[in-house]
């Protein structure tokens, strides 16, 4: 898969909201934090939390539908000498085969919108998830009454999405990323002679590439509408301790 600037922003964003949420609850505790990401695909998310996240000891997980996704993903580590431990399963979002109340941290991207069981996913996940565990999730925000994407199964509204989740976990803190303008044009294509191109796509990949992604850039304007929603979610079953200050 070509390098793609958007896809990048919404991967970083969760990379940051992890990091986030080790050094606030995690800061002092000296233990090996068990990370999992349901729908891996080929690892790159996986990836750019290995790289990104230094300051504490993470053991990577990932399972996916697709045997080859998950191959891949298991090269590429190997190729790349990942010196985190990490392990991948290929297996079905809605049935793992871990224990209950594995992981500190679970992380989706991309995944939901393509579920016919969402609910039935989000169990998964919260049982999966130990007591006082986080889940950071994402998905496209829904512009339209059905689903611009083909193959996605469904989308959210914002408040949906955040209702949806508060099912299943006390705490969920909804965030909005991505301007949807520069979404559009990201996407839109132009008639050149006998070909089409997608200016915009080489311009914002080409930025991204040197450090300047327009998709991680902060809104300017209060009525800024946005093209992608992060929600970062709690387990809490039994009291569990408060962030270190």
């Amino acid at each position: 898969m070509s390098y793609n600037a958007f896809v990048h922003a919404r991967y970083m964003l969760v990379v940051d909201h992890v990091n986030k949420i080790l050094d606030n609850y995690y800061k002092n505790v000296e233990e090996t934090f068990r990370i999992l990401d349901m729908g891996c695909g080929d690892g790159v998310l996986l990836y750019l939390l290995s790289k990104n996240i230094k300051n504490y000891n993470i053991e990577l997980n990932g399972v996916d539908l697709s045997d080859i996704a998950v191959k891949t993903a298991m090269t590429k580590f190997e190729q790349k000498g990942v010196e985190n431990k990490f392990f991948f399963k290929t297996e079905t979002v809605y049935n793992t085969s871990f224990k209950d109340g594995t992981f500190d941290i679970i992380i989706s991207s991309d995944v939901i919108e393509h579920l016919n069981e969402p609910e039935i996913f989000l169990k998964e996940v919260k049982r999966s998830l130990k007591d006082g565990g986080f889940l950071v999730i994402g998905t496209p925000i829904k512009y339209t009454e059905k689903p611009l994407d083909p193959m996605h199964v469904y989308e959210f509204f914002p408040h949906e999405f955040e209702e949806l989740l508060k099912k299943y976990f006390a705490n969920v803190e909804l965030f909005q990323a991505c301007d949807l303008l520069h979404f559009l044009l990201y996407g839109k294509i132009y008639q050149i002679w006998f070909k089409k191109v997608l200016p915009f796509r080489y311009l914002f990949n080409f930025l991204s590439l040197f450090g300047s992604n327009p998709f991680l850039k902060r809104k300017r304007y209060r009525n800024e509408l946005f093209s992608y929603m992060f929600c970062v979610c709690r387990k809490i079953e039994e009291a569990v301790s408060t962030p270190d200050k």
